[in-house]
């Protein structure tokens, strides 16, 4: 536990202050025109209260825990990419198709596994279906979320200020920043681990960057005033911590800025984004030293979504905030560990000190000889004891 603790704990107290830029929380934009999302999540509620009926009086069971996994997959594709969701949709109703790595970690082999083993239920096929439908309509609609995010650019931000946009799937952000290139012309890239092209990016006082979730680790674009862009909130607020950081770094003067698209009528997307930002307030503060706790809430949150929906994710950021929640009972636990390691690391170099006196003292006889070898056999200085030659206390002459 300790040493998991020390290797992972990132000390962003107040102390600090003047060597990290600090988080200047969150702020919302929508697209007027989008109703396509809303009429999405519907028919993914809709899945998910079939699927809760189903597992009906058996939550606790095997059956139920499968179809909560193929639930939260679901979920969070309908967040970051409604392709990603129709390509589950469709492998659900009938497996075997290519094309899931585009997604990136939204469907894993281990999701393409999920989607084809776990048993279709009554109804499902119904309900798919119906979530089917919906994608020449949602296909249109995305076109006006990046008119959104393109008009918000252009609104808000000076010559001065770079733009970093994250979304999670490779497959959107390639969308994003095909659109996003023709619209805003010529200081528009697109992070590639392959082509180092984008670094570019980093030159331009007024360019954006179009990262998907290979950008959320070891990247730094820290350097004059860059604001994070997110088009979409992953089921994981450690992966939001990663993209922060990639600002929130020493020795940047400037505030982290997030600025985030909310698709229009989806209640389950606006209780996770109060979760990650009321609860966690990660947009406003680090979350590095709250990983383990991240982790646990998260798994068991995710146990709940498939039986309590939206209730799950309120629940959740209730438990979670306030003097007696379960955050500053962690915050409380680390600042206790870490005086403790503080008393250990002083007790521990006073132990060092007195072993390394000890041993000197040890090999005084080897050290008195080297010196005298020199001293005397090479420069030639005279040794006269206090009393006598052979005491230990003596002092030295040059030869005259």
């Amino acid at each position: 536990y300790r040493l998991h603790r020390r290797v992972l704990r990132n000390r962003r107290s107040e102390e600090l202050a003047g060597l990290l830029p600090g988080r200047a929380g969150l702020c919302f934009f929508y697209a007027p025109s989008d109703i396509a999302s809303g009429q999405l999540a519907d028919a993914l509620e809709n899945w998910r209260s079939a699927a809760a009926a189903f597992v009906w009086g058996k939550e606790v069971s095997a059956k139920a825990a499968s179809l909560g996994q193929v639930y939260n997959l679901l979920l969070e594709a309908c967040f970051c990419d409604p392709y990603a969701l129709f390509w589950c949709v469709q492998e659900r109703l009938r497996p075997g198709h290519r094309g899931a790595e585009r997604f990136g970690p939204l469907i894993s082999p281990d999701s393409v596994s999920l989607l084809k083993d776990v048993p279709i239920f009554n109804s499902e096929k119904d309900l798919l279906r119906e979530m089917l439908a919906l994608m020449p309509i949602v296909s249109t609609s995305e076109e006006s979320q990046f008119a959104a995010v393109h008009q918000e650019i252009s609104r808000r931000f000076t010559t001065n200020t770079r733009i970093a946009l994250f979304a999670t799937s490779p497959d959107r952000a390639d969308r994003a920043y095909g659109y996003l290139r023709t619209s805003m012309r010529g200081r528009v890239f697109r992070h590639s681990v392959e082509d180092e092209s984008w670094c570019a990016f980093l030159d331009t006082p007024n360019g954006l960057l179009v990262c998907d979730h290979r950008a959320e680790e070891g990247l730094n674009l820290q350097g004059g005033r860059t604001v994070l862009l997110h088009i979409d909130f992953p089921l994981s607020p450690n992966r939001i911590e990663q993209r922060m950081g990639r600002l929130d770094r020493f020795g940047v003067g400037f505030p982290v800025e997030s600025l985030g698209f909310m698709p229009g009528g989806c209640a389950l997307l606006d209780a996770w984004v109060n979760c990650l930002d009321g609860a966690w307030q990660v947009f406003d503060r680090s979350i590095a030293a709250l990983q383990f706790i991240v982790d646990d809430n998260m798994k068991a949150v995710k146990a709940r979504l498939l039986s309590e929906g939206e209730q799950a994710l309120r629940d959740e950021a209730a438990r979670l905030v306030g003097e007696h929640g379960i955050i500053a009972k962690e915050l409380k636990s680390l600042r206790a560990q870490d005086e403790l390691d503080a008393v250990d690391v002083i007790r521990n170099a006073e132990q060092d000190v007195t072993e390394q006196i000890l041993e000197w003292e040890n090999q005084s006889t080897i050290f008195q000889r080297c010196l005298e070898s020199w001293l005397v056999e090479r420069l030639q200085f005279i040794r006269v004891g206090e009393n006598a030659m052979g005491d230990n206390v003596a002092r030295y002459h040059f030869r005259s």
